[in-house]
């Protein structure tokens, strides 16, 4: 990492409440939800544990990140070739619309986010990466522009380019991935009625 690109990092603090006070919460702001619609917006949390078996995580062990003022982070989705770095949608409740950020574990227990490294005038999320003719490349979820579209990222310097669509279709929480010399993108669709769809190619791009 070059210096100027580390200075792009900013560190995210933890929080750490009980169990018990972010059931109450949570049991507080459905109540107000349900009595006074478009008071209070929708929100969730990233949180991350020590490594277990999927078959028995416990939630409640859960460390989780301070979200941003005003927004929150979602989505979050390894980024292809490696083993402590993450994309996540990071979302603005004043621009109504999410972005695309970039988060590091470091081997100190620290977290660090690379803010804004896939920005554009439509909403943005569920960031999933793969790596092909080696590049990074991110398909992400942005439906309301009638289509589903493909970045260029360079982890290192956190700079991304805009291909472009890829598919002419809104697809929600679409992944792009290869077996046996395929490539395979499966995506969901919502017209006429919520449905899977799988599109194969021998050229991911």
């Amino acid at each position: 990492h070059s210096p100027s690109a580390e200075a792009l990092w900013k560190p995210v603090r933890r929080v750490r409440i009980s169990s018990t006070w972010r059931r109450l919460v949570d049991r507080t702001l459905q109540r107000v939800s349900a009595r006074r619609p478009g008071w209070v917006d929708d929100s969730w949390w990233v949180g991350f544990g020590p490594q277990s078996d999927i078959h028995s995580i416990d939630t409640s062990g859960l460390t989780l990140l301070h979200n941003p003022r005003n927004g929150f982070f979602a989505d979050p989705m390894p980024l292809a070739g490696s083993t402590d770095e993450f994309l996540v949608e990071d979302y603005s409740f004043n621009s109504r619309r999410g972005r695309i950020s970039h988060l590091r574990f470091t081997e100190d227990g620290r977290v660090h986010l690379r803010e804004g490294i896939i920005d554009e005038s439509f909403h943005l999320s569920f960031p999933m990466s793969f790596e092909f003719d080696r590049r990074t490349w991110v398909v992400c979820e942005a439906a309301s522009t009638g289509a589903t579209h493909l970045w260029e990222y360079w982890p290192a310097s956190g700079r991304s380019l805009h291909v472009g669509p890829i598919i002419d279709r809104p697809l929600r929480d679409v992944a792009i991935f290869e077996r046996c010399g395929t490539w395979y993108l499966l995506g969901t669709a919502a017209d006429p009625d919520w449905h899977l769809v799988l599109y194969e190619s021998t050229n991911p791009l």
